[in-house]
């Protein structure tokens, strides 16, 4: 997240962004990471004004009861085992310091991230009062295949 962050900075610093304007978005891992710059962001003014959060890992201790056996095996040798790390890097537990609206767009079939990830997260916004949107994209998995979906998804966040 610190890189995202001193990019930002940077390009504001070369007067190349509106800092107002500022959004992140990211797929997977860069669900993840979009997720934890709009959590995890301790400057005053939050650095996004708004983010998109593709089948992104909102909550790592359910991604370890949830995810399938290949991905979990997958997961310890990247994470470790300590349930206190896992939840000091979890979205979901700094979801109070989120300030700005976020898109969840998610594949109903996804075993890897599966879709109570954006459920989670969708519902603390929600309970929140942030502004927030869940898209459910139907028979997808992790990523999205299907031309339409891929369309559908671009469309929604350009509606967001």
């Amino acid at each position: 997240k610190d890189d995202c962050f001193a990019v930002v900075e940077y390009l504001k610093s070369e007067d190349k962004i509106n800092p107002s304007q500022c959004a992140i978005r990211g797929g997977s891992a860069g669900g993840y990471t979009t997720l934890c710059c709009l959590t995890m962001d301790d400057k005053k003014e939050q650095t996004f004004n708004c983010g998109c959060s593709r089948y992104g890992v909102a909550d790592i201790s359910l991604l370890m009861k949830d995810t399938h056996k290949f991905e979990s095996e997958y997961l310890y040798p990247l994470l470790g085992y300590d349930e206190k790390i896992w939840n000091e890097r979890s979205p979901i537990n700094c979801v109070d310091k989120l300030k700005c609206p976020v898109l969840f767009e998610h594949g109903n079939l996804d075993r890897v991230v599966p879709l109570n990830q954006a459920e989670v997260m969708f519902e603390a916004l929600k309970k929140n009062k942030i502004t927030t949107d869940l898209e459910i994209f139907e028979g997808e998995y992790h990523g999205f295949k299907k031309a339409e979906s891929k369309i559908a998804a671009l469309d929604f966040e350009y509606r967001f």
